[in-house]
């Protein structure tokens, strides 16, 4: 069974990334029973962990599952989905910094981008379009030795 890294550390800026997931694991909701995929995130770059994401079975959050599922590959006809199927499977992920009081700033993918994403993702093989160029751009800015 994979090792799960819970730390929120990364050291990506928020942006665009073509990404693959290199963990996932299944596990129980706290309050509400229903299983989902706790999936890791790195960048296919340079193999650095970008975020942690939830791909959930409730009966609320299955629209999102379903846009995320289809991003990384699967189609309507695979219906009994374990977790490790998702290990190695790449698409495209918009993120952004998350601010919750009493935790640290941590990056998530974000729902609600634009261009082309559905819940954050969009297939690998649809390259989206300049905002790709967001974390890049912050990346080198680092590289900058002025």
């Amino acid at each position: 069974m994979p090792q799960i890294d819970w730390s929120a550390e990364t050291s990506k800026a928020a942006g665009v990334y073509n990404a693959e997931v290199s963990t996932s694991v299944e596990l129980e909701g706290r309050d509400s029973g229903q299983p989902y995929f706790l999936v890791t995130f790195k960048d296919i770059r340079d193999q650095a962990k970008i975020c942690h994401d939830i791909v959930s079975f409730s009966p609320n959050a299955m629209n999102m599952s379903i846009a995320k599922l289809k991003a990384l590959g699967f189609d309507k006809s695979k219906t009994d989905i374990q977790a490790d199927e998702l290990i190695g499977r790449r698409c495209w992920i918009a993120t952004k910094v998350e601010h919750q009081d009493g935790y640290e700033p941590r990056l998530v993918v974000d729902i609600s981008a634009k261009d082309g994403f559905k819940c954050g993702y969009k297939p690998e093989s649809e390259k989206p379009t300049p905002p790709a160029q967001v974390a890049k751009a912050k990346e080198l800015e680092d590289d900058i030795p002025f």
